[in-house]
């Protein structure tokens, strides 16, 4: 494992003679193993008193994928700023049983892994982006340069100012380095947002990927390129300074950003798993790097989703770019031509008029070879009672128009339906929803089947276990000599294939 990229970030080697913590890709001589512990995590390390290594900066090693439950905790207490109380009280916990739970996903406690956090965000930002110190400073989450100086002092043994990479302050755009474990094919990556991409909202080449954005009030442009020769990405974000500085902002943006490419996939554990399968295996050795393109956003995902429905890629592009330019704001100035913002749930819902709705009724959604296909969706199910339902009988109510856009009327009021559940259950729509939850609940609504909700969960939400399982694409994979599958026989063969279905899924795709 010494000097293996692939391992980078899967652990962290803590020398207690010098009092230094390394990457596994770390450049220096190798430690005696009697002096080394091995630990999982940088914020373990910081944790116990171990320095950062000067030579291999762990602190921008890849990070790790967090666990349903570790995201949620973590997410909460991000959202909260470190505040204990408003953390416990989003998850209806008291302060006690959330440090309990905490501490149970973690090992540490949520002040302990707050602090060390916020020290990591700095260090990182310090090594891989041209920020000024004070940017820094707001960005990871301190409130005063004095306190930042001496934290980073203390841990570093040297001032922000010393540890500075990029001297150059940022002026309209700011850049940071994001790490990867390899393989990676960007080119592969890019050609499969490029198929899907909205004119108005994003721009694809083969270099690089740009988009406009409206985040926590900040309104602006991000590009990502790969940095040739090494296993990062570069990412570009130019927004009003102000709104940047916000603790939440550019965080956000780059977690977004991470989910969006995979860039903290472990395609070696991930490999191991599918390459037991000849099929997968065959195709593991043609594209080593194909990962789980994610999204930016999961309304618009969704809502992109419920467009491919029994539509060529085309024809949903064609469509969700219609429903940018009528409902979306104009886009920031960008120097990529790009025009609209994709609408927000609450846009949409302002432009929304009172109308009688007829429910939609039961369908298929196939697509394309090589694009996931939708099937056959489910018939009325009982309502779960923990969600805000959609009332069959409620025939009257405020409705987005999507009318003159290219859609069926089954599709409109599908679409017309999904806004006003997403409206009222967004906090289901969530990385930390567990996938058995999120179809149950889904199922209840008309004209949202498995496959759609396979296909969010996978994309839209980055599940690496979602599987569209009468997915066409997948049934045709898998025909042997003309003898398509049944849906159970499906089922069956991919149990050996959990927890990564969905990248199972596209690599079936792309056998075909």
């Amino acid at each position: 494992m010494s000097k293996d990229a692939r391992f980078d970030g899967q652990f962290f080697t803590a020398v207690i003679t010098t009092g230094i913590f390394c990457r596994p890709i770390c450049p220096a001589k190798p430690p005696n193993e009697e002096n080394v512990r091995y630990l999982k995590t940088a914020v373990e390390a910081l944790e116990q008193g171990f320095a950062p290594c000067k030579r291999c900066f762990p602190e921008l090693a890849p990070e790790q994928r967090l666990q349903n439950h570790q995201h949620s905790l973590f997410e909460a207490l991000a959202n909260a700023q470190g505040q204990i109380q408003l953390a416990a009280a989003h998850h209806n916990l008291s302060e006690r049983q959330y440090r309990r739970q905490f501490i149970s996903a973690f090992g540490v406690s949520p002040n302990q892994y707050w602090q060390k956090h916020r020290v990591l965000t700095a260090l990182k930002l310090l090594r891989s982006s041209n920020l000024s110190i004070t940017q820094i400073c707001y960005i990871s989450g301190f409130h005063s340069v004095r306190r930042f100086n001496e934290v980073i002092k203390q841990t570093y043994h040297q001032p922000p100012k010393q540890l500075k990479i990029n001297q150059t302050p940022a002026l309209n755009t700011i850049a940071i380095e994001l790490s990867y474990r390899p393989p990676f094919d960007w080119p592969l990556m890019l050609s499969f947002f490029k198929l899907r991409a909205l004119p108005s909202v994003e721009q694809i080449t083969e270099q690089y990927y740009a988009r406009v954005f409206d985040l926590n009030e900040a309104r602006g442009w991000f590009k990502v390129s790969q940095i040739v020769g090494q296993d990062k990405l570069l990412l570009e974000i130019s927004a009003d300074q102000q709104t940047l500085l916000k603790p939440l902002t550019v965080p956000d943006i780059i977690r977004r950003v991470r989910v969006m490419f995979d860039l903290d996939a472990d395609m070696r554990h991930i490999h191991s798993t599918l390459g037991q399968t000849p099929l997968l295996a065959k195709v593991i050795k043609q594209v080593p790097g194909l990962r789980l393109p994610g999204s930016w956003d999961i309304f618009e995902f969704s809502v992109r989703a419920i467009l491919g429905q029994q539509v060529s890629v085309n024809a949903a592009t064609t469509l969700a770019e219609r429903i940018a330019q009528r409902y979306g704001q104009t886009a920031p100035e960008n120097p990529f031509g790009l025009t609209h913002l994709f609408p927000t749930i609450s846009e949409l819902l302002i432009n929304a008029k009172l109308t009688e709705v007829q429910e939609p009724s039961e369908e298929k959604e196939p697509l394309a070879v090589k694009e996931p296909s939708a099937q056959k969706q489910s018939s009325v199910l009982k309502q779960p009672s923990s969600v805000k339902s959609v009332s069959s009988t409620d025939k009257s109510y405020s409705v987005v128009d999507f009318s003159n856009i290219g859609l069926t009327q089954t599709r409109v009021t599908t679409l017309q339906t999904w806004c006003r559940f997403y409206q009222d259950n967004q906090q289901l729509l969530s990385q930390t929803t567990p996938l058995s939850e999120l179809n149950e609940k889904l199922s209840a609504l008309k004209g949202i089947g498995p496959w759609t909700i396979n296909y969010i969960a996978m994309r839209g939400l980055s599940y690496p276990d979602a599987f569209p399982s009468a997915d066409l694409g997948v049934i045709k994979a898998l025909t042997i000599k003309g003898k398509k599958p049944t849906n159970k026989a499906i089922l069956s063969q991919a149990q050996a294939w959990q927890p990564w279905r969905a990248y199972a899924t596209l690599y079936l795709w792309q056998s075909l």
